[in-house]
């Protein structure tokens, strides 16, 4: 939601209640919500802070609870969207996921 946001010049932070009906499913991931444009190889993007890296939740700028407390009602899946080069930290990223939705709920 936030960097769709962001792509659209809407408030990222504030799509969620407009799009709690459709959603499904939500595919978690963090990055800096800033789009991409200067470079065009991944490698080079996430030191620079671009695009939709897929960094592990809490690593980037993403407002993860206060965007899933626009879903309050939601009973979908939370699916850890990673890339590769991260799944050393899965782990971590799972227990974090569980302290977003945790604090989201509380």
């Amino acid at each position: 939601m936030h960097i769709t946001g962001i792509s659209i010049n809407a408030d990222g932070d504030h799509l969620g209640g407009s799009l709690a009906q459709l959603e499904s499913d939500l595919h978690v991931s963090d990055n800096w919500g800033r789009l991409g444009g200067l470079f065009d190889n991944l490698n080079h993007r996430i030191p620079h802070g671009e695009g939709d890296v897929h960094l592990p939740p809490g690593w980037g700028a993403i407002p993860h609870v206060q965007a899933l407390k626009q879903l309050p009602d939601y009973e979908g899946y939370y699916v850890l969207e990673l890339r590769p080069r991260f799944h050393e930290h899965l782990a971590s990223a799972a227990e974090t996921a569980r302290q977003i939705i945790d604090r989201a709920a509380g």
